[in-house]
């Protein structure tokens, strides 16, 4: 009877366990050691070359580790940078892979669903890049045409329902990295690349020949980026809020912002959102902008 007893406790531990919060920073705290996943070729966001994370979401994230050595009085922090793409990069944070994803991932709803955002950080909006002189111009010309884009994006999940809904002679291809869609289009292979605009135009400027590429006028979604963590990890988004409000409201958010998006490379003012987001710090999801599809 005891032994029937025990096995029956034992087998409700992972139900009680899962149901609980997840716990980070103690976990950080007890091994000293932290994960942080990058994006790689995702500038400005962040890249990983040769073992060193560059870019905003990752100076932002460093600025969180930074609030996390004082807090935790952990001056010997080890952190490890691990690769993540658009595919993989949530469920290697619901694996433990990583703690905390520094890339370019867009809140949505359905997404919130396994994970938690910080406040938003960035807004983008979802555009079509195509070829000077295109006849493409907005979702309308879409009709039979070939589109590149990302697995495991926003724009990925787009135009899945724009093609179910509207065009069933559109032909979707997605591609696993920005630069693999990217050069589908340089070589004809695609007619447009739907993909965020800022990262849109981080592969544009550096073509071999950037004017021979345009973006389509009108953005076709809001899509605010953040942080990324844990779902139920309330301990380590406070954190995360916290350095952000900090950066916010002390103003040294606009020289980590300039230090990326305002160069000889690049060239994209602060937006009104991230203005405005910046002044009132939230976390509201993506939506689609008069399409009535969901993010």
């Amino acid at each position: 009877m005891r032994i029937a007893m025990l096995l029956s406790c034992l087998c409700l531990m992972p139900t009680l366990v899962f149901g609980q919060s997840v716990d980070t920073l103690e976990k950080i705290r007890q091994s000293k050691q932290i994960a942080i996943g990058v994006r790689i070729n995702s500038l400005p966001f962040s890249t990983l070359t040769q073992g060193n994370p560059t870019g905003y979401s990752v100076d932002l994230c460093n600025k969180v580790l930074d609030s996390m050595r004082k807090e935790l009085k952990l001056s010997d922090l080890k952190v490890h940078y691990v690769p993540v793409t658009a595919a993989d990069r949530i469920a290697k944070l619901k694996s433990g892979d990583i703690d905390i994803e520094c890339g370019a991932t867009v809140n949505t709803k359905s997404r919130q669903a396994d994970a938690a955002f910080s406040y938003s950080t960035f807004f983008a909006g979802e555009k079509l890049l195509v070829r000077a002189g295109s006849n493409i111009q907005d979702v309308d010309a879409l009709a039979g045409r070939t589109i590149a884009v990302v697995k495991g994006t926003t724009a990925e999940k787009m135009f899945a329902q724009i093609r179910d809904s509207r065009f069933h002679n559109l032909k979707l291809v997605p591609y696993d990295s920005l630069q693999d869609a990217f050069s589908a289009v340089e070589a004809g292979k695609a007619d447009a690349l739907a993909q965020t605009d800022v990262l849109t135009e981080s592969v544009r400027v550096n073509a071999r020949n950037p004017d021979a590429f345009v973006m389509t006028p009108q953005a076709m979604s809001v899509e605010p980026m953040g942080l990324m963590v844990r779902k139920n990890d309330k301990a380590l988004l406070s954190m995360v809020d916290r350095t952000l409000t900090t950066l916010y409201s002390s103003g040294e958010i606009n020289a980590i912002y300039d230090r990326w998006f305002n160069t000889a490379t690049y060239k994209m003012p602060m937006s009104v959102m991230l203005r405005d987001g910046i002044l009132h710090p939230n976390r509201e999801p993506a939506v689609a902008l008069g399409l009535g599809y969901q993010l």
